[in-house]
């Protein structure tokens, strides 16, 4: 099984960091990082501090959710995951879900479900629309989502 983490931010590197041993350990596996945060300070400081350096790093040096689609399509081809993993509410996430479905891989949210119920909030849509799009949700809790979550 092929299986694809997908990242761009800093939150999304500190909540990925003991999970990707894991995931390498156990599945045939690469972690992606888009560059959606690319100043050192957001970043490479953590990929360093953490240990979990990307099989790739796209640097997108942008948070525009098309720019990141297009960067991510290549990679993703070459790999061919069966899975894609995606963490929260970031456009890194939802570019990649965008992704994912272009090369028809299943994609898995984790943190699904979240919501403040506040369509102002820019992420608010995003987690809506992910969680629309994923085939497995990893909630933190049963809150808010109508679908089946692990």
């Amino acid at each position: 099984m092929k299986l694809v983490t997908i990242a761009g931010t800093r939150p999304e590197i500190i909540k990925l960091a003991y999970l990707i041993p894991l995931l390498n350990n156990n599945f045939d596996h690469k972690f992606v990082y888009t560059g959606q945060h690319f100043s050192p300070n957001m970043s490479d400081i953590f990929i360093d501090e953490l240990k979990v350096k990307p099989d790739y790093d796209l640097q997108s040096n942008s948070s525009d959710i098309s720019t990141i689609r297009t960067n991510l399509l290549p990679v993703l081809r070459e790999i061919n995951p069966d899975f894609v993993l995606v963490y929260g509410d970031t456009n890194s996430s939802m570019a990649a879900a965008l992704a994912a479905e272009d090369i028809k891989s299943k994609i898995i949210h984790v943190e699904a479900g979240v919501r403040d119920f506040d369509l102002h909030v820019p992420e608010e849509p995003l987690r809506i629309r992910i969680d629309e799009m994923s085939d497995y949700l990893f909630s933190p809790s049963n809150f808010c989502t109508d679908r089946p979550i692990i």
